[in-house]
């Protein structure tokens, strides 16, 4: 287990790891494992509708995600240039994104961050055909939306202009604005 937080996350009968808050700042969200499973619903979340939201960062040599969200939201910056909704996810040999699985990193309103990294230098990003799953950055009026992957190896992903129209589009997305 590697002193993992979480290995595995699912719906049993629901299984979320967050930070939400409706306080002007959210912490930040850690986890560090060899595997991770986010399956049949259950949610990886880090969001503050009304202020700053924190960042994830996961190391795990696998993340699976079947019908299952790593996301990050803020609605604005609290702190002068903080970068929030920040999701890192490092060491991977192994992502795989089954059934209606997402990655989303959004920043709302005049928020600066919304990004994505995936640090997967050595190893396979992977979507079976016609799952739905997506890797979406968004920051609306802020600076951001940015997502930036190291792979050596990336399988079944489209890469789209505008996130506008790929939810439940069938395909494997990704895209940044």
């Amino acid at each position: 287990n590697n002193g993992a937080i979480a290995s595995q996350i699912n719906r049993r009968p629901t299984s979320d790891v967050n930070t939400d808050t409706s306080f002007p700042t959210a912490g930040d969200l850690f986890l560090e494992t060899d595997v991770l499973l986010v399956e049949e619903g259950s949610q990886i979340l880090v969001q503050s509708l009304n202020g700053q939201a924190g960042n994830i960062d996961i190391g795990a040599s696998r993340i699976q995600l079947n019908d299952g969200v790593i996301s990050a939201a803020t609605d604005r910056n609290i702190q002068a240039d903080a970068d929030s909704a920040r999701i890192t996810l490092r060491q991977l040999d192994l992502l795989l994104l089954e059934t209606n699985s997402a990655i989303s990193a959004r920043a709302t309103g005049r928020a600066d961050g919304g990004n994505i990294d995936i640090n997967a230098s050595n190893g396979v990003i992977v979507a079976p055909s016609f799952n739905n799953s997506d890797i979406i950055a968004i920051a609306n009026q802020g600076r951001g939306g940015e997502i930036n992957i190291t792979v050596d190896q990336l399988f079944g992903f489209t890469v789209q202009d505008s996130p506008e129209g790929l939810d439940n589009n069938l395909t494997n997305d990704i895209s940044a604005s």
